[in-house]
């Protein structure tokens, strides 16, 4: 590694090898982010495709994690992570194309900050549940705004 990396990605993975290379490519497509500063970790969730093996091909670090379930793979990967910050998404998520920019600049607004969260977009075909995602979403955005204002909770 040509220097040590400021933000390490955890994508947790059982069964992915299809959907990998679309969000991994986004990943190394990041615009404003040198990829040399990036520590790519796939945690493989005892997969029987060839998911490690698309992984690897995008210059994955692959992680092995036999116990069954997100939550446990997502914490296998932030305790492999090597950066000081650490970000997550899904095997099956293409994340814009300046999401690691943004995520680092909002740590750099504020010291204090310890976590940034984000919105999803849903890739959905049909119309009904596009409507519908699209109407709840910012519904429970602003529900959790008001909830946590005033206690350290960015918005």
């Amino acid at each position: 590694m040509a220097s040590k990396p400021i933000i390490s990605v955890v994508i947790p993975a059982r069964n992915e090898a299809l959907w990998l290379p679309r969000s991994l490519g986004a990943l190394r497509n990041q615009k404003g982010s040198d990829q040399a500063n990036v520590d790519l970790i796939v945690v493989d969730n005892g997969s029987t495709d060839d998911t490690a093996v698309v992984a690897q091909q995008f210059g994955a670090r692959v992680v092995s994690e036999p116990q069954a379930g997100v939550a446990r793979a997502r914490q296998a990967g932030f305790e492999a992570a090597w950066a000081p910050v650490i970000a997550s998404t899904d095997a099956d998520t293409i994340v814009p194309a300046t999401w690691l920019r943004d995520l680092l600049a909002a740590f750099a607004v504020e010291p204090a900050v310890v976590a940034v969260g984000g919105s999803v977009r849903y890739n959905l075909t049909d119309p009904l549940l596009k409507r519908l995602f699209d109407q709840a979403i910012p519904i429970l955005h602003e529900l959790d705004r008001l909830v946590h204002a005033g206690k350290g909770h960015l918005v």
